[in-house]
């Protein structure tokens, strides 16, 4: 059975899926796929453009965050956990992966929470007079930065820490 936070991500990725067609579906011939630091439009695509743009960026983020959380090993050079000499003893290595999957899946979760509010913005951003950046979009990405920095904190700072009092080898 799947995780809660593996729940979370492929249902985020059905979810990001179905914005991404529904607003192709409804954009303009012209969208703007880039806005400046003041919220103004500075770079426009074709719908087309856009939907190739949003669908890379989704397979992107599934191959980095769900390949990766179901075949990642942690005895890889690619991998550098806190602490990793403690948790690559052969005792600890089930409950490490297991960890290590979570945080895979939570951390993706949290991109594509960011990645399911650009189709609305783009959307949004077009039939705007102005084709400004909508308030919103911008709360959405600040959220999931502090959300993502937050998490990456936590697992550096508490998650992967050996509990007090063991020894590492």
């Amino acid at each position: 059975m799947r995780s809660v936070a593996a729940r979370v991500f492929w249902a985020l990725v059905v979810v990001y899926a179905v914005l991404v067609v529904g607003t192709f579906l409804a954009m303009p011939t012209r969208v703007p796929q880039h806005w400046s630091g003041s919220g103004v439009a500075d770079r426009w695509g074709s719908r087309w453009e856009s939907l190739a743009m949003l669908v890379l960026l989704g397979v992107l983020m599934v191959a980095i965050f769900g390949f990766l959380a179901g075949r990642l090993s942690l005895t890889s050079p690619w991998v550098n956990l806190p602490h990793k000499d403690y948790w690559t003893t052969p005792e600890r290595l089930p409950q490490a992966r297991a960890m290590l999957r979570r945080d895979l899946y939570v951390l993706g979760a949290i991109v594509f929470v960011l990645l399911c509010s650009i189709p609305p913005t783009m959307l949004v951003a077009s039939r705007a007079a102005d084709s400004r950046l909508p308030a919103w979009s911008v709360v959405v990405m600040l959220a999931s930065l502090v959300a993502v920095v937050g998490y990456a904190a936590w697992m550096v700072l508490g998650r992967w820490r050996p509990p007090a009092g063991v020894g590492h080898r």
